[in-house]
């Protein structure tokens, strides 16, 4: 992933929004255009992470889901915490399916908390027992074994707490390298300004990642910022990447 940037136009949640941004994914990518070309093997598991909270990572997740149906590739999508939503709502999975055409069999919410809070808080407010990072891990490892690919979007940033105990997605990488499972990060960053030292800091945060050393994550510039040079700020982000 070495290098890869891409941005995103600006989107919102409405259903106009999700079908607007639906068809513009599943055009770009029957063409064959830009990002689409550009993205290396992705068979594996991919770690989608972000800089901050609403800064693109279901989108920038259903773009590979996307690209992943293109290439012929059987993909599953999974979130191991979703929180702010009630039962019965649509979660990130949904959605990644419905902007990438993914059938529900192949999207896996794990755990769901009713309060926007990082799941760690979340949970330990509603009273819901957590998974474990091992727990993540396996089951995240036991669809590895069921298809070629498999897209884990995060909750927030990489150092949001997945468990009760507030481990998240680093230790996550070093439960599944444990297993033999080792898999790349993708940073979703927003396009603005302060992004770059956003960006710099998650990186090196992964890079530290002991299942993850000197190995570059791939950079997505997700939402993005009206007042911002956005081309000097994604040739800022390819040359950290």
């Amino acid at each position: 992933f070495r290098d890869l940037v891409y941005t995103m136009p600006p989107y919102g949640t409405s259903d106009a929004d999700l079908r607007r941004i639906g068809a513009a994914i599943r055009a770009v990518v029957a063409a064959g255009e830009g990002v689409v070309t550009a993205l290396p093997d992705l068979d594996g598991v991919t770690l989608v992470t972000g800089t901050d909270t609403d800064v693109g990572k279901t989108v920038a997740t259903a773009v590979l889901a996307a690209v992943l149906r293109h290439r012929s590739r059987d993909v599953a999508v999974c979130k191991p915490a979703q929180t702010g939503l009630a039962s019965g709502e649509p979660g990130d999975v949904a959605v990644v399916g419905r902007l990438s055409g993914l059938a529900p069999a192949r999207l896996h919410e794990f755990v769901r908390l009713p309060e926007p809070l990082a799941p760690t808080t979340a949970g330990r407010r509603a009273g819901v027992r957590l998974p474990s990072i091992a727990e993540h891990a396996a089951r995240i490892v036991a669809l590895a074994s069921e298809y070629p690919a498999v897209l884990v979007e995060g909750a927030g940033g990489v150092l949001v707490g997945l468990d009760a105990a507030g481990r998240g997605l680093l230790a996550l990488a070093d439960a599944l390298a444990d297993a033999g499972v080792r898999p790349r990060f993708v940073v979703v960053a927003r396009a603005g300004l302060g992004t770059l030292n956003h960006t710099a800091l998650t990186a090196g945060a992964i890079h530290r990642c002991s299942s993850r050393r000197n190995s570059a994550p791939g950079a997505v510039s997700g939402a993005r910022m009206n007042d911002c040079n956005v081309r000097s700020t994604i040739s800022m982000m390819s040359s950290m990447a």
